[in-house]
């Protein structure tokens, strides 16, 4: 799989994660271990916050990063020749598979003619650990831009 490097953005996203974290386990050993000073009301709303935080973690709705791992798959007769800005030029072989791990929002590219590249998908976050047929996608793809040119 490849691994692009962490931006400015994704640190930040990162460190914000550990300190909601250290906040959770501050929160719990302030539960575990009752002081006179707290009052029911205190350890209530402390206890809604702990669930709270720690069903966002579950479910993910905070999580680390936004890097989204899938498969690019090829099963097709012809070998397929992408473009991921940034990151690789990867040649999908026939009838191969390709584990990659990309951020959201990142645009993948082919070359329906020799030189000239068009947009093939943009990254979301629903493709996580999906098998993407590349072909299939093309030919709906070349169908779409047909479609366009005909409007034009």
């Amino acid at each position: 799989m490849y691994q692009l490097g962490k931006s400015w953005v994704q640190e930040k996203i990162i460190n914000a994660c550990i300190y909601a974290e250290r906040a959770v386990l501050a929160l719990l050993q302030f539960l575990i271990k009752p002081t006179g000073l707290q009052t029911v009301k205190s350890q209530n709303l402390c206890m809604k916050t702990f669930l709270v935080l720690s069903f966002m973690f579950a479910f993910g709705s905070i999580s680390y990063g936004q890097d989204v791992p899938f498969s690019l798959m090829n099963k097709g007769l012809k070998s397929i020749p992408l473009h991921i800005p940034e990151v690789m030029n990867p040649n999908l072989s026939p009838y191969s598979r390709s584990g990659v791990t990309l951020p959201v929002g990142k645009k993948v590219y082919w070359y329906p003619k020799k030189r000239k590249k068009a947009e093939l998908f943009t990254v979301s976050p629903e493709m996580r650990n999906q098998h993407l047929s590349v072909d299939s996608m093309i030919a709906i793809r070349k169908q779409e831009m047909k479609l366009e040119a005909e409007e034009k």
